[in-house]
């Protein structure tokens, strides 16, 4: 994938403590399928303008600003004053506090990226905080102000422990979860009265297909299929669907289960072949 270019440049900050670092994408996603949207008739990709919905102009870059919508209207708002709302905080990821890496519910979790000290400087003060974590076993609870926005951030040492590295979660603020009572189905579902065979038999399904999690073992099938299908047109070949399987009848909820049992051993067989 070639050397990675950093994201954001700044300072973490460690109560008195500055650690100068660089932060990193940890994903990749340009490894699955995306598409360009192209005129049918001549294949050229299809371009998209700036338009204006009020008086239908084609606006220039140099001509487009940033608008909060209040009402029927919108007010400007300049780079300048987006510079005033994150004052120093800009390149700086503020520690808040220390915590229990479980005490965070999973719903929190967005994006993850990898920290790396600033190899000029700061080496040493990073390898300090990596350690330091490590043998508290806690995460640290940080802020910061990236692409005009402030950040919760969850800053943990890479398990296992790879080469003194950090890796931080993006956060949700807990306004932008949503409540759960708030979907339709899961109260109907917590009424739902459950007998002890078929609770019996989903414990079992359950640990007969349990064990460790391995990324290694589940491949991204979809796009390894678009792939081939793009590849098979390119070279001239027709594409058929292939017909719908059969689709298996069962009777009711304690025959699925049955059935599920007997084809667990199977599926966790094919699950380590892929590893």
């Amino acid at each position: 994938m070639g050397n990675p270019r950093s994201m954001f440049k700044g300072v973490l900050k460690f109560s008195l403590v500055n650690v100068p670092i660089k932060m990193f994408t940890a994903v990749d996603e340009r490894n699955g399928v995306s598409f360009n949207q192209i005129h049918r008739s001549c294949g050229g990709r299809i371009r998209y303008k700036n338009v204006c919905e009020k008086c239908l102009e084609d606006v220039q870059r140099a001509d487009i600003a940033k608008g909060y919508p209040m009402g029927d209207s919108y007010v400007e708002v300049t780079d300048e004053e987006i510079d005033l709302a994150s004052k120093e905080r800009t390149s700086n990821i503020q520690i808040l506090k220390f915590v229990d890496f479980d005490s965070i519910p999973p719903i929190y979790f967005s994006d993850a990226h990898y920290i790396a000290p600033d190899p000029k400087i700061g080496v040493e003060t990073f390898a300090l905080l990596v350690n330091a974590l490590e043998v508290t076993d806690k995460v640290a609870i940080a802020k910061m102000v990236m692409r005009n926005k402030e950040h919760l951030v969850a800053i943990e040492p890479l398990r296992p422990l790879v080469n003194g590295g950090l890796i931080a979660y993006t956060l949700y603020y807990d306004e932008q979860i949503r409540d759960a009572g708030e979907i339709p189905g899961l109260k109907e579902s917590s009424d739902v009265a459950i007998t002890q065979e078929t609770l019996a038999l989903a414990v079992q399904l359950i640990n007969s297909m349990s064990g460790q999690f391995d990324p290694k073992e589940i491949r991204d099938e979809y796009s390894a299929y678009l792939k081939k299908v793009i590849e098979a047109k390119a070279s001239g070949m027709e594409i058929k669907a292939e017909p719908p399987k059969e689709k298996v009848k069962v009777l009711d909820l304690a025959d699925a289960l049955k059935a599920s049992l007997a084809g667990a051993t199977k599926h966790m067989e094919e699950l380590k072949k892929v590893a």
